[in-house]
């Protein structure tokens, strides 16, 4: 009896380890890679006032959300697990808060390794205030990186990368 408590308390803690590290990451053009997302920005028809903005390579367990804010969320209010998990619109700045589906995949193809993708089209005023939010849609065991892409930060890099090729 003593061996099965001590494996049961082993298996848990172990379990409480691995959630540990759990740790919230805010994706940028200068972090994409690190966290292993592709973000592209493509604009509609040659439009500079709309967008297509695009994520790549989300774990198939995670889920996307489309948050919008009456103005620009400084770095230390963009994690929103709480308000996301909630379905919470009690933060006075989140305008709207959305669910989105991923791109063409069904969940019958799922497999461990699967990713998904994302896309929005938008206008640069709304873009402004808006993040994607990546998250597993409640608490797991296994811990894992939970984003914010600061979706403006991409219109803007595009739009600074265009600058400097039409200079050149």
């Amino acid at each position: 009896m003593k061996h099965v408590v001590a494996a049961l308390a082993l298996l848990f803690m172990a379990a409480q380890v691995q959630a540990s590290w759990s740790a919230f990451a805010q994706v940028t053009p200068a972090s994409e890679n690190r966290y292993d997302i592709g973000v592209s920005v493509t604009p509609v028809d040659g439009s500079k006032s709309r967008f297509i903005v695009k994520i790549d390579n989300i774990s198939f367990a995670q889920h996307a959300w489309l948050v919008i804010t009456s103005k620009e969320q400084p770095d230390e209010q963009q994690e929103l697990r709480n308000h996301i998990w909630a379905s919470d619109l009690s933060e006075e700045n989140i305008m709207i808060l959305a669910k989105l589906n991923p791109n063409g995949e069904e969940v019958s193809s799922a497999t461990a390794d699967a990713r998904r993708s994302y896309e929005i089209v938008a206008d640069t005023e709304l873009i402004k205030h808006a993040y994607f939010y990546i998250d597993y849609p409640t608490a797991v065991f296994d811990g894992g990186y939970y984003y914010s892409v600061d979706i403006n930060a991409f219109i803007e890099h595009y739009e600074s990368e265009t600058r400097v090729a039409q200079l050149h």
